[in-house]
């Protein structure tokens, strides 16, 4: 049986790109935090936001951010052992060129997916409830990181809202024309105004950044989990000796005796 050509369709990033991607961002971050401290900015958002949204924005940032990284530097050893997989495989010959970590063999034993690919059975049934688990196992803690990204663009417009809220208020609450009760009311306006603007801009700032990890997370995921497919998709499995499965040609199947 002719052999089904795999090259190109197996990721070819280099190792840890994901998770490189994500430093370059963190340091980004960084270094525009460092700038907002220098000049300012940083203790302007904290003093004129008396309702703390845009604080717990900043906090929540913080911690996604962090568990982004620790995401990609899984998910990016994940790939290696995808890879390392698909190299060591007889059945994809010799169209992958990839240069992978010298520890790349104990990273495969240590990951979900090259566990996976190592015990790989002969049943098609089974096969594709291991894929089941392994989905669950890489994609399902990103629900949880998008609800929270979705979650900062509304408190930001909670802090709009309340600044709203603040701003009417302060009409409200005075019945007085003199210049002294103006003032006052144009001060607590302002206020009112500087909650709403602030809580608004730091949640979308914040919700753009952490998406752009989140995608970045995704795309890795997908290209781990579509590669741990083809590899059981056009892996063979013949019968042995001793009635265990064994490698055949790609997409052949002989069940054992």
């Amino acid at each position: 049986m002719k052999k089904k050509s795999t090259e190109g369709l197996i990721a070819e990033d280099p190792s840890y790109l994901t998770f490189h991607l994500w430093l370059l961002i963190a340091m980004a971050c960084a270094f525009a935090v460092f700038i907002s401290i220098q000049t300012g900015g940083m203790s302007f958002v904290i003093d004129n936001d008396s309702t703390f949204i845009s604080s717990a924005i900043m906090l929540f940032f913080l911690s996604s951010t962090l568990f982004c990284g620790r995401r990609a530097y899984r998910l990016s050893r994940e790939l290696i052992a995808v890879q390392y997989r698909a190299q060591q495989a007889s059945v994809f010959g010799n169209g992958l060129n990839l240069q992978l970590p010298k520890d790349s063999a104990l990273i495969c034993e240590g990951t979900w997916s090259g566990q996976v690919l190592a015990k790989a059975s002969s049943n098609k049934e089974e096969r594709e409830t291991m894929i089941q688990a392994l989905e669950e196992k890489i994609l399902g803690p990103h629900d949880v990181g998008w609800f929270i990204t979705e979650s900062l663009t509304k408190l930001g417009l909670l802090g709009t809202v309340i600044g709203f809220l603040i701003m009417l208020t302060a009409l409200i609450g005075s019945n007085q024309l003199e210049l002294s009760a103006m003032q006052m009311i144009l001060r607590d306006m302002a206020s009112g105004m500087g909650i709403k603007i602030i809580a608004t801009v730091v949640g979308l700032l914040c919700n753009m950044i952490l998406a752009l990890e989140w995608l970045l997370l995704d795309r890795c995921a997908q290209k781990i989990l579509s590669g741990v497919r083809l590899q059981l998709g056009t892996r063979g499995f013949n019968s042995s000796s001793n009635g265990a499965a064994s490698l055949n040609t790609p997409g052949e199947f002989v069940p054992a005796q």
